[in-house]
């Protein structure tokens, strides 16, 4: 399980300040305001699976739940995305992903550090921690080599590229957070479009491993639908808290994922 634990008390309070939030978190009652067009068409742009970020080419354990007869069929393959949906992500990433983004609003270089550094601490696996980073670093190069934002976003862009310590890199979710800073869209759009983008990449991955039809396909993520906005507020709540809870206690997945580097035969690079 990670916890707060993983931050120094230095790195905490350094962390706690600057990540209050900008805004209305999204876990809130409240109704975040309609996008305008523009951030509607950038959050689609995030969202896309033409992205080239290789989200496409990872499975993060659902590919060994397959090989272990974990997940067999379309039910089961609901059930494994819906878990993952609601012990990982809404716990961990989701709430991640909005105190990123609360940094870069806040051009806090330092709790955005901070941050970057625990969720690659939390990653249980090899390949999971080289997934994350593979596609933050993807992603970090596709923000700078087509200017994303524009010339007001530039200085933004500046400090994405010099981001990461030596011996770190930017994790997908630092860079993804950067990316929506730059847009006019509220914080609960714009992890609906990084969770709907981790949720489309999942259905991918059972409809090439289990396998599935294309329709069974749309069913899981029509159904998924209602789950989805559940776990953008949890992780709003989550982020809003003081301090943040965030946690990635999923024994089951953790074990699969570590499984994955050993299996015989794979598709997928988690």
């Amino acid at each position: 399980m990670a916890d707060l634990r993983g931050l120094s008390d230095a790195a905490r309070a350094d962390t706690a300040a600057p990540c209050a939030p900008t805004s209305r978190p999204a876990g809130e009652a409240d109704t975040p305001p309609a996008p305008t067009l523009s951030a509607l068409c950038a959050l689609l742009h995030l969202a896309s699976p033409q992205l080239p970020v290789g989200g496409f080419s990872y499975s993060q354990g659902l590919e060994a739940a397959i090989a272990h007869g974990l997940v067999t069929d379309e039910a089961s393959a609901r059930t494994w995305i819906a878990q993952v949906l609601e012990l990982g992500f809404a716990r961990c990433e989701g709430p991640l992903w909005l105190l990123q983004w609360q940094a870069w609003q806040a051009h806090d270089m330092r709790a955005l550090r901070a941050w970057n550094t625990w969720f690659l601490a939390s990653r249980d696996s090899s390949e999971a921690r080289a997934e994350t980073l593979q596609m933050g670093w993807s992603l970090q190069r596709l923000l700078l080599a087509v200017e994303w934002g524009g010339a007001s976003f530039a200085p933004t862009r500046a400090a994405l590229a010099a981001l990461p310590d030596p011996e770190e890199g930017v994790a997908y979710p630092t860079a993804f957070a950067c990316a929506c800073a730059a847009i006019e869209a509220a914080p609960a759009h714009a992890l609906a479009a990084y969770a709907f983008a981790w949720l489309e990449n999942q259905v991918a991955a059972a409809i090439k491993a289990v396998p599935l039809g294309q329709v069974a396909g749309q069913r899981i993520l029509l159904a998924l639908h209602p789950l989805l906005d559940r776990a953008v507020a949890e992780a709003g709540a989550r982020a809003a808290h003081s301090p943040p809870q965030l946690d990635t206690l999923a024994p089951q997945w953790s074990v699969l994922q570590a499984r994955h580097e050993t299996q015989y035969s794979r598709l997928f690079r988690s």
